[in-house]
Order: structure tokens, then sequence, then C-alpha cells
């Protein structure tokens, strides 16, 4: 029987904060913080993983569920 192993990410929809290893902070952009999220999402695929849904929580924050097989 095929086993899988899940992966849960939490995507914040507006405008995220950051802060860097110096201590300085600041706020990413949408556009910004979407390629960031393709960026992510294509690091996952190559490493295995597929999305296999998304729930959004509220109109700020998303889950995205991804599996692969273990």
């Amino acid at each position: 029987m095929q086993r899988w192993e899940y992966l849960e990410l939490v995507y914040l929809g507006l405008e995220a904060q950051w802060m860097d290893s110096n201590g300085e902070s600041g706020r990413v952009s949408r556009v910004r913080q979407t390629h960031m999220l393709t960026d992510r999402m294509n690091e996952l695929g190559a490493q295995g993983w597929e999305l296999v849904g998304v729930v959004g929580i509220d109109e700020q924050y998303y889950r995205l569920i991804f599996k692969r097989p273990k």
C-alpha cells in the first residue's frame, strides 16, 4: 500500500514582514512575495512534493498542502 508524507505551507496573502540576520526589517511587496512563493513551490516540486490542496483561512492567510510518496 502506498504511503504518503505531507507538508503544510502557510502563505500570508498581504504584505509580509521580513527580518534579516542583521536585525533589519521591512515589508515585502505583494509582487515580491508572489515570486518568493513561486520559487518556494518550485523548490518543493523539485524535491518531489505535489500541491494537493489550498485552504483559505481568511482573506489574508492560506494553507498550501503538499504530499509525496514516503
